[in-house]
């Protein structure tokens, strides 16, 4: 079973005859590694015709429609900042009037009363 290949290659290496063996048997035969080499042009003609499913137009359209997306968004946001804006002006006016008005019932108290 031992060749005297693999007798040289045990004493060179300090290796059992148990180890050696268990060593030549992780290895892979020729047959394994052809399969190995197979798969792997599969799964490389694999990523190739998966390139060409995204083409260089199909990114374009797909950065157009982000961009319209990301301007629709801020329009969003500006028009709910504007009507918060808006909401603010008009309670800041009342405010104001209710403080004026405060103002004008403390006169009237105050010259009624005293």
């Amino acid at each position: 079973m031992l060749t005297p290949k693999d007798i040289e290659l045990m004493e060179k290496h300090f290796l059992t005859k148990k180890e050696f063996l268990d060593a030549k048997k992780d290895l892979l035969t020729k047959k394994e590694f052809l399969d190995a080499k197979k798969d792997l042009l599969t799964k490389k003609e694999f990523l190739v015709e998966k390139s060409d499913l995204f083409t260089k137009q199909d990114g374009e359209d797909l950065r157009h429609e982000l961009r319209n997306d990301l301007l629709d968004f801020k329009d969003a946001i500006i028009t709910e900042i504007k009507e918060l804006r808006q909401e603010t002006e008009i309670n800041s006016s009342f405010r104001q009037r209710i403080e004026k008005q405060d103002k004008r019932i403390d006169r009237l108290e105050s010259a009624v009363f005293n």
